[in-house]
């Protein structure tokens, strides 16, 4: 085998003697010294330092100016407030039970008593039988409907067209058996539920054609029932006979009339704010006059079924509540109890609740107008209708016998019908 050129030699060797490899030798490393890692210490300490420290770390943002943590530690404060005014108001109202009982009244709303048989126009009257669980409506375009009533459930048992007789108040008899109906007609129309027949007697004696009886109100004396006629006329007429037994005079229009609770006494209200008390055990004579407090136009009045409050409404809104003793003593210009101010528009309805502790009262001139007074704590329940639901213009209003329900009649044909849990009777 001949030699390699010089030229490879370079290149290729033959060991013949492995070499042994080096162990690599370790170093210890030095620490880098920067400015953040060199801590200066200063050259003397004050007693002021420890409250001012501004914090060690220079590229931190200074705490007036952190924004995020003031605005975190400002929301915790504020809850940790509410929380504990929570608890202070909760305390207060578990402790005084009767603030929780004057500022709402324990009601549900139903169903509208009347949804099977809605009117087309204003429900002029919503009545409760007083002896059988039977609804009524009467409307404006000339229809009378009859529901039997089962307090969440209402069917209707019949319905009647008076034809060119546009009903404007309607009312049940005392005994239950029939209704008595106006419009704007110098007479009147009695419908018997039993028979199903219905009656136009002769006009009263001493009423014009051009006359309007425009409102009808029956007497707890089954017997009797009064008409609001013209220039401050009242006839009062037998019901078993359809005679017109008596009439009462007052100055200007009469646009209320009530009676007491035995019926021994009818109170009319005139459009100057003047109150005539008159005995109608006989022939009727008056007894007492008197003025309502601060009266801008006569709207309704009513009695309670106890005798022990009177409520006059104007049509600026207010609701003068009296007792009954107070009127009667002799004064012509007695000063109310309470005044009520609660509406704003003319108040055209007045209803006392028959347990004698509420007093509801409406305006036809505006949507929800209507509101429920406490006679005990003299307050308007907060809840009554805000709670309850949507309603339009009330138009009437009705409560049943036993105080366990109450309807709002409407502008829009729909009776709205409530319950009081406190006393679910009809």
């Amino acid at each position: 085998m001949g030699e390699l050129p010089d030229s490879e030699k370079s290149e290729f060797a033959i060991v013949t003697k492995p070499t042994r490899k080096r162990k690599p030798v370790k170093r210890k490393s030095v620490p880098l010294v920067t400015p953040e890692t060199v801590e200066i210490l200063p050259a003397w300490t004050d007693d002021g330092d420890d409250e001012t420290d501004l914090g060690k770390d220079m590229n931190s943002c200074p705490a007036a100016l952190d924004i995020k943590t003031r605005l975190e530690k400002r929301k915790k404060n504020r809850w940790s407030r509410l929380e504990v005014d929570v608890e202070t108001i909760y305390s207060v109202l578990k402790t005084d039970e009767k603030l929780l009982d004057s500022s709402a009244v324990a009601m549900r709303r139903l169903c509208d008593a009347n949804r099977e048989r809605l009117s087309s126009g204003q429900l002029r009257a919503v009545e409760f039988n007083p002896r059988y669980q039977i609804f009524m409506t009467a409307s404006s375009d000339t229809t009378l409907a009859f529901f039997k009533f089962e307090g969440s459930e209402s069917s209707l048992m019949r319905d009647i067209v008076f034809q060119r007789f546009p009903i404007i108040s309607a009312k049940f008899t005392t005994s239950g058996d029939r209704a008595i109906l106006t419009g704007n007609k110098h007479y009147f129309k009695v419908y018997d539920l039993a028979t199903g027949v219905e009656t136009r007697p002769a006009a009263l004696i001493g009423t014009t054609k051009d006359e309007v009886l425009r409102q009808c109100l029956i007497s707890p004396k089954d017997h009797l029932a009064a008409f609001a006629g013209r220039e401050g006329c009242v006839y009062l007429v037998d019901l078993r006979s359809f005679e017109k037994v008596g009439t009462t005079h007052s100055s200007g229009l009469v646009e209320s009339l009530c009676f007491s609770k035995q019926g021994d006494l009818l109170n009319t209200f005139s459009s100057d704010g003047s109150v005539f008390i008159f005995d109608i055990r006989q022939t009727p004579r008056p007894v007492h006059r008197w003025a309502d407090y601060s009266c801008s136009g006569a709207g309704c009045i009513a009695v309670s079924e106890d005798s022990k409050y009177i409520a006059c409404s104007s049509h600026s809104g207010y609701v003068n509540l009296y007792t009954w003793w107070s009127v009667m003593d002799g004064s012509k210009a007695p000063k109310p109890l309470k005044s009520i101010g609660n509406l704003t528009t003319a108040v055209d309805q007045l209803l006392f609740h028959p347990n004698n502790k509420m007093l509801c009262m409406a305006s036809s001139l505006e949507k929800a107008a209507v509101r429920l007074f406490d006679l005990e704590s003299q307050r308007v329940y907060a809840n009554f209708p805000a709670c309850m639901g949507r309603l339009e213009e009330p138009t009437s209003i009705g409560v049943s016998p036993n105080g366990g329900f109450l309807s709002v009649g409407q502008a829009n044909g729909h009776a709205a019908l409530f319950r009081f849990e406190s006393n679910p009777k009809y």
